[in-house]
């Protein structure tokens, strides 16, 4: 398993683990199976080394990464590229497909399953059409893949709360792992954003919007 545990801590600070398990299948049949656990810190960079250690040094038979597309989308990369199994989630299926080749695109290795971006931008809609507010929505979103795919004009949230009557206003993408959105907050008339939105990694709660 590839995940994050820590955020963008110091090296000294991850994780590995191993955890050994008996699947018993019926009265007769069990197996044992070893979970080897390792913290990406949420780096793209480093889930692609643990992947590769993992498939390579410790001959793993599945990877399973979660937390983000940050840590999905390079280690399934690396399974197709390997030849290991490999099952995502934690990440809108858009980020984890659309970058790869699109829905077209055929993976002999890799799977994911999680809701996609139409479930989420549906539930919002009906949360926000729940109250009372100015029908304008703020996006504070990454430069990254996934920020990417939930900003996309096409596809992602603009549009759909555009077509149910809402206002939307999305400054710049963030620099991953900022501490600083002086220049997003700045983009959003004061007292006057009333639903606010966006993807972060876990870390970034720690500071306010």
């Amino acid at each position: 398993m590839i995940l994050v545990e820590n955020g963008p801590v110091p090296p000294d600070l991850g994780r590995h683990r191993s955890t050994t398990l008996t699947l018993h299948c019926d009265r007769v049949s069990y197996y044992s199976v070893e979970i080897l656990d390792r913290d990406a810190r949420s780096n793209p960079n480093r889930a692609v080394e643990l992947a590769g250690e993992l498939i390579q040094n410790e001959n793993v038979h599945l990877v399973i990464p979660a937390s983000t597309t940050d840590i999905g989308l390079p280690v399934a990369e690396q399974a197709e590229l390997f030849g290991t199994p490999c099952i995502s989630s934690t990440a809108p299926w858009q980020a984890i497909i659309m970058p790869r080749g699109g829905i077209n695109k055929t993976f002999d290795w890799s799977y994911h399953f999680f809701w996609g971006l139409e479930d989420i931008i549906a539930t919002f809609i009906n949360i926000w059409r729940g109250v009372d507010t100015n029908r304008k929505v703020g996006l504070i979103l990454p430069r990254n893949v996934d920020g990417e795919i939930w900003g996309d004009k096409k596809k992602g949230f603009p549009p759909a709360m555009l077509e149910n009557g809402f206002e939307v206003i999305a400054p710049s993408l963030y620099q991953p792992r900022t501490n600083d959105f002086c220049s997003q907050i700045a983009a959003f008339p004061r007292g006057r954003m009333r639903n606010p939105r966006g993807s972060r990694l876990s870390c970034g709660f720690a500071h306010p919007h």
